[in-house]
This record gives structure tokens, sequence and C-alpha cells, in this order.
């Protein structure tokens, strides 16, 4: 039955990396402490500019992450969530919408992403959040790096994940309010236990979309 689970849980993690995992590619990304090259080339682009409008976007995740979480845990995670009443796990990103009339997202996974032209599923869901005139990109992320200091670069599914990042964001920031704070914030703590909280690490910041930032 474990050897089952093993397979499993392997096939479920090849699926959920595109096939990254055994490359050395996901250890690569898991260690960068910095923005990716293709992050700073898009922050040198659109840094400065104002932001319009600012949304918060969560989208659940996948049935293949949630079976390789499982499978790893024997079941333990799922038991975990119905114990603390959490239905569905969710990835998030902030999507801006800039002077230029472009949008943008900036995202935590394994490292933070930045990605032109964002787009959305049909089970995304969106909060609009108010933001000061005259706030450039530049501005939020860089008072987000001061309040998260070396966490910001960092990640941990447990208690440094996608959530915990925009939470920060938005207290950094002066947006937070008791909406999007509830919309954002989702107590995970109880379900990553140092068992497989390495394992776990790796699944879900990748299955955010590593794709992304490998170069």
């Amino acid at each position: 039955m474990i050897y089952m689970f093993k397979r499993t849980a392997k096939k479920a993690m090849y699926l959920a990396t595109g096939g990254l995992l055994g490359q050395g590619i996901v250890k690569k990304i898991v260690s960068r402490d910095q923005y990716t090259t293709s992050a700073r080339d898009i922050l040198d682009e659109m840094g400065d500019l104002v932001i319009k409008k600012l949304y918060i976007k969560r989208t659940p995740l996948s049935s293949t992450v949630k079976l390789a979480l499982d499978a790893f845990s024997l079941g333990d995670f799922s038991k975990k969530m119905k114990q603390q009443s959490i239905d569905t796990l969710y990835h998030l990103r902030i999507d801006a919408e800039l002077e230029n009339g472009k949008r943008y997202t900036v995202e935590k996974n394994s490292v933070i992403t930045l990605t032109r032209r964002p787009t959305t599923t049909k089970n995304t869901q969106s909060l609009l959040v108010d933001v000061p005139a005259g706030t450039t990109v530049n501005m939020l992320l860089d008072k987000t790096e001061k309040k998260m200091g070396n966490k910001y670069f960092l990640y941990s599914a447990k208690n440094n994940n996608c959530s915990d990042f925009i939470l920060a964001l938005l207290v950094a920031n002066g947006l937070v309010d008791a909406e999007n704070r509830a919309f954002v914030k989702i107590e995970t703590d109880k379900l990553f236990t140092n068992t497989f909280r390495r394992l776990t690490n790796t699944i879900t910041d990748v299955a955010g979309g590593v794709e992304n930032v490998i170069t």
C-alpha cells in the first residue's frame, strides 16, 4: 500500500512540476534569493508606472497538486483539511492595471514571479483593492520587501507562501482591510507538518507557475 502511494505521489509530482523534477531545475529555483532575470526585465519595463487598478486573484489548486500532497502524507493532508474545516486551497496573485493600459501579474511561487498579459481560469476569483493615487509598482514592492526583510524572496508552504506574500504586500502598503484579509488568508500552519513541509514547498510553488521563473 505504501509503495502504491509513493508511486502515485511520484507521478503526481512529475505532472505538477511539468516534468522538471529530477532534472536539477527545482533545486536550483528553490535556492534563489533575488529576482530572476525575467522578473527583473519586466520590473525594469514597468516598475515606475503608476497603478490604476489592483486586483487580488485566487485560483483553487489543481487536483494533481492535492493528489500529490495526499499521497506523500498517506492521506493525512485531507484529514487535516477536514479537521480545520478548509474546503479549498488557493494560489494567490496580484494583477495590476497600469497607466499604459497594460496588465501584469505579481505572485510568489518558489521565487517572485512577474508576468505580462495575465490570463485567468473560469475558477479564478477576483477582488478589487483601492490604491492611493500615484502608487507605482516599484513603490508597492519596495515597501513589501522592507516589511518582509529576508523572507521576501524565500518560500515556505507552511508560513511564507503565496497568501502570506500577498497579505504582507497589503499590510506594508496600508491596503489591508477585513474583506481582503479574509479573501487572502487561510490558516494552513497545521496542514504542513515538518514531516513533509520541504516536499510541499516544492509541489505548491512549482505547480503555481514555476515555468515562468527558470530563466
